[in-house]
């Protein structure tokens, strides 16, 4: 990625081909630049071995008698209007 000079609040863009093609190129940049972030994302926190490794946390926490919640869940709302009818 280049480097944009910006003086007193004016992109020189002169230089760079006028203002709406700095303005194409950063949002191609950081188009780019989110992709690769969210892959990154991705990438680490949600492959196998991650996974499994979270999942025998809460095994042992189940093993060891823990609760796995701070506070425990409770049911909100029901709304019984979107369930099938029970038979």
């Amino acid at each position: 990625m280049h480097i944009l000079i910006v003086h007193d609040s004016i992109i020189l863009a002169l230089r760079y081909g006028g203002t709406e093609r700095v303005i194409w190129y950063l949002r191609k940049e950081l188009a780019n630049y989110l992709r690769i972030r969210c892959h990154e994302y991705a990438r680490d926190c949600f492959n196998a071995k991650t996974m499994v490794l979270n999942y025998l946390k809460k095994y042992h926490k189940i093993l060891n008698n823990q609760p796995l919640n701070s506070i425990l869940p409770k049911l909100q709302k029901q709304d019984d209007s979107e369930l099938l009818a029970w038979k």
